[in-house]
């Protein structure tokens, strides 16, 4: 399927409400266009992100609004859908101008800028940077445990972000035991069940690096039960069920 078929009608309807009522260079719209681009990204179709961001940012410049309404959120999406794309030092130079723009702010809070930091060692591994970007990583999950709870969703996502980080570096088998204790700590939450469904692959993932297949299995499976037939995550997982070869296996 094309990236744009993965679109739901509902996506751009809020977009395609505020055109016809306000004309498309209002804010309003602009804005619209930065929350499409963010849902496109997370469809897979981050190209398309991309293009969604360069309309809304000249909409938002030609109408003056402030850069601290908008400008942290819209090259964080930049940056994730350079990251999709595999532009990596493209994604690291943008993510490195987020954390100037969020220190522009009086007192930023310290998880936004922890996430930032995750992002920017995620790239920095990337990159070929290993030892160096799981440290900033690992800075940056300090950083957002500063202003949110261990079991808050955004500390959550941040825990796990830092443990996929530790699989692709080749410590899987941590990895795997951070993610169990972070799976454990989100079933005691009312976490979001896509949200939720994503922890279970990346441990999905990570058990399938160890070599535990069958765990693997069970929670790709896990994670693939309450998701449309549409989801990009229920693919993923149906992937993960078909992708163990015994030679991986233990």
């Amino acid at each position: 399927a094309s990236s744009a078929a993965s679109l739901r009608p509902s996506d751009n309807e809020a977009l395609a409400i505020d055109r016809s009522l306000q004309g498309d260079d209002h804010p309003t719209v602009g804005i619209d266009r930065l929350n499409l681009a963010n849902i496109l990204s997370v469809r897979g179709a981050p190209q398309l992100a991309l293009q969604e961001l360069e309309q809304a940012r000249a909409i938002l410049v030609a109408a003056e609004i402030p850069e601290r309404d908008y400008l942290g959120e819209l090259l964080t999406a930049r940056a994730a859908a350079q990251t999709a794309l595999g532009r990596h030092s493209e994604a690291l130079a943008t993510l490195h101008e987020a954390r100037t723009h969020a220190l522009d702010h009086p007192d930023p809070p310290p998880q936004e800028l922890g996430l930032i930091d995750l992002a920017i060692g995620a790239e920095m591994l990337a990159t070929g940077e290993r030892e160096a970007g799981l440290a900033r990583a690992t800075e940056g999950l300090t950083r957002v445990l500063a202003g949110r709870a261990a079991t808050h969703p955004q500390a959550l996502t941040a825990r796990a972000n830092l443990a996929a980080l530790l699989t692709r570096a080749g410590r899987a088998d941590e990895a795997a035991t951070r993610l169990t204790e972070i799976l454990r700590d989100a079933e005691t939450t009312h976490l979001d069940p896509h949200a939720l469904a994503e922890l279970r692959l990346t441990l999905a993932d990570t058990l399938l690096a160890t070599g535990d297949c069958d765990q693997a299995r069970a929670a790709a499976a896990a994670a693939a039960a309450p998701l449309r037939a549409d989801d990009p995550l229920r693919a993923r997982a149906e992937a993960l069920l078909s992708a163990q070869g015994p030679q991986r296996c233990r």
